[in-house]
């Protein structure tokens, strides 16, 4: 009987994501603990590619009560009968896989159980690792690639231990500093007039700034371009303030906050779908599928990027049936 998508309804979807330089080699589920003793049962749940999975369901048939896999598939039960037994493995996403097993009297019992997915296939998305920028800093991070000025990075601040601004431009061939009614006065070689600084894009055209006005704590970058030749087309300003050199100030943005999004645990997942309200892939009309209109574009992350790293990422989540993914699975 074909079911059709109530407002209550909404099912499993799972993509696969697929990040380059380097093809990382796939890693074999780690071994369980050795048994307990007698009356106990302990093993692995995998995928079919033998990736232990978590939060998979493992029960008794005829006994109340389940375990539940860890973070590397691993399980482990107590208190059952020796014998014959029958053992139920479920995980949303993927079929349940039933099998018998003979429990010794003498000392437990270790199995390996693998399940076949059953949640849609979203076709994978290659990430490649290139140099993109984003956010609020993104010119200075695009100049710095140029490679036209001087640049100092947040992590060059933190390395040099400046007292001041100052302290780090004066590092800088051809820089003066003058201390001038009672502030530092910043000039470059051949130039008789003060820099234009730029503070987060924007100039600071109606008087010079001394930029010692910030602590170098509150820094996120400085770029520095000592004359008129050097000055991108930017930065550059109306009547000729940008050409005794610039200054661009950048500052640390706090993030925005996000709002938090409640977890939901493998055991609600597979009482919704007991009670009707979520459906896997194979039990809807028209299963979901990725907007071609909107691919997905998920970010390379720098850490990894930056140690030259790739992997396999598989990323299972529930859309409902405005087709958005509900984050909280």
């Amino acid at each position: 009987m074909n079911l059709s998508l109530r407002p209550s309804l909404a099912f499993l979807a799972s993509l696969a994501i697929f990040a380059s330089p380097v093809a990382e080699a796939q890693s074999p589920v780690p071994p369980s603990e050795p048994p307990l003793g007698a009356g106990s049962v302990s093993g692995t749940v995998g995928d079919s590619v033998g990736v232990g999975l978590s939060g998979a369901g493992v029960s008794v048939i005829g006994m109340t009560g389940q375990a539940y896999t860890n973070g590397d598939g691993v399980f482990r039960m107590q208190g059952i009968s020796p014998g014959e037994q029958r053992l139920v493995a479920r995980r949303i996403g993927y079929r349940p896989e039933t099998v018998t097993v003979t429990l010794p009297t003498d000392r437990g019992l270790e199995v390996r159980l693998l399940l076949r997915p059953a949640a849609l296939h979203i076709a994978p998305v290659v990430i490649a690792a290139r140099a993109r920028f984003s956010g609020p800093h993104r010119g200075f991070w695009e100049r710095r690639e140029r490679g036209n000025g001087h640049f100092f990075t947040a992590e060059d601040i933190d390395k040099r231990h400046p007292r001041a601004v100052s302290d780090l431009l004066r590092s800088l061939p051809g820089t003066r500093i003058n201390y001038v009614n009672g502030q530092n006065v910043i000039t470059f070689r051949g130039m008789r007039c003060s820099p234009l600084v730029w503070v987060d894009g924007a100039p600071a055209s109606a008087a010079y700034l001394d930029p010692d006005m910030f602590s170098v704590t509150t820094l996120a970058g400085i770029e520095v371009y000592p004359g008129p030749a050097t000055v991108p087309a930017e930065l550059t300003w109306v009547r000729g303030k940008s050409n005794c050199g610039v200054i661009a100030v950048w500052t640390k943005i706090p993030e925005a906050r996000t709002k938090s999004t409640q977890r939901v645990s493998a055991e609600a997942l597979a009482e919704l779908i007991e009670s009707l309200k979520l459906y896997t892939a194979d039990g809807v009309d028209t299963p979901a599928a990725s907007d071609s209109a909107h691919p997905v574009q998920p970010a390379y992350p720098d850490s990894l990027f930056r140690a030259s790293v790739g992997g396999r990422v598989i990323v299972e989540f529930v859309v409902d049936v405005d087709g958005r993914a509900d984050m909280g699975t």
